[in-house]
């Protein structure tokens, strides 16, 4: 999802309040989840990164649960008047296909764990 919100960060304002709403939100950067536990009385804490990988068949396959309004991106994309939505569809779809043919792409998503023991 960072690559069509920061195309939608690059088209306007609205765009970069989405992005700064939806990325960097308490517990994306490491040691900050773990740092929580541990102020908060947990012992042992460790902490993870988890790796999943997102792919998609095609251009549309990547926006469709997009544009029928699923997450944060896909209520912001609802709340796009038609010319907007048009325009950014276009620039995501840009970004998307990188300057080759649509098909096939994989991106990598990144999520933090931890674990505590409570004493």
């Amino acid at each position: 999802m960072r690559m069509a919100i920061d195309t939608a960060a690059l088209l306007g304002e609205s765009g970069r309040k989405l992005r700064a709403r939806y990325c960097f939100q308490p517990m994306m950067q490491p040691g900050e989840m773990k740092r929580t536990f541990v102020e908060q009385g947990l012992s042992e804490v460790s902490e993870t990164e988890m790796m999943v990988r997102m792919d998609y068949r095609n251009f549309e396959d990547y926006w469709a649960p997009i544009a029928e309004g699923e997450g944060p991106l896909g209520q912001y994309v609802a709340t796009l008047g038609d010319a907007e939505n048009v325009r950014l569809t276009a620039a995501v779809r840009d970004a998307y296909e990188a300057g080759g043919a649509d098909g096939p792409r994989s991106f990598a998503n990144v999520a933090w764990a931890c674990r505590g023991v409570v004493p």
